[in-house]
């Protein structure tokens, strides 16, 4: 990947290959994320689609980070080049478009793991003492399974430090997150101070 900065306009940029961007092009994607409602533009960057397809990438535009306590916030909108769908058509400008839901809150709360701070994605809805709880209990393996086969497969994956927590469900229940393109997704209940994992998937985009 290539990495820089645009002296002009202060903009963090970071293109994959076969996706950078032209001034023109980055002022152009710049000006449609302010017509979504992103007022300011701290970076931009490139992404490829999985699987790769040499002839088209995904752009993302990012605003600045919001600070409360732990929690952490910035909004981002996703831009698209190919041909635009007008059913699911939000904005355009030029030969990129915004689809609509492509302008998302993304929130997070810090955690303090291991001697290290990470970050997981975290919803408002979910309290911190919860998730402090949920990190905890996973970091001391103090974990139940409903079906004892899942436990070999589960702990090749680390969630002690997830990417996402979500919940709580209409039934109570929590999932929790690991992995990029692929990885596992768990659904879990509190059991006392331990954790019950009710169920498991494994996905692959």
């Amino acid at each position: 990947m290539a990495q820089g900065a645009s002296s002009s306009t202060n903009i963090q940029t970071m293109f994959v290959e076969r996706g950078r961007l032209s001034p023109d092009e980055l002022s152009t994607v710049i000006a449609l994320a302010h017509k979504c409602g992103l007022r300011q533009v701290v970076s931009v960057r490139t992404y490829y689609f999985e699987p790769i397809m040499e002839w088209n990438f995904g752009i993302e535009a990012r605003g600045p980070e919001a600070l409360s306590g732990r929690r952490i916030s910035y909004v981002t909108v996703d831009i698209y080049r190919h041909e635009a769908q007008t059913e699911s058509l939000l904005q355009s400008l030029g030969k990129f478009w915004v689809a609509r839901g492509e302008v998302r809150t993304n929130e997070f709360a810090s955690f303090s793991v291991s001697n290290r701070t990470i970050r997981v994605k975290t919803p408002r809805s979910l309290p911190l003492t919860t998730a402090d709880n949920i990190i905890s209990a996973f970091s001391t393996r103090q974990v139940h399974y409903s079906d004892p086969s899942w436990r070999e497969e589960i702990e090749k994956y680390d969630f002690s430090t997830p990417n996402e927590l979500m919940g709580p469900g209409k039934d109570g229940s929590y999932r929790a997150r690991k992995g990029g393109h692929s990885g596992c997704e768990i659904e879990f209940t509190f059991d006392g101070d331990k954790l019950r994992v009710v169920n498991v998937s494994f996905f692959t985009s």
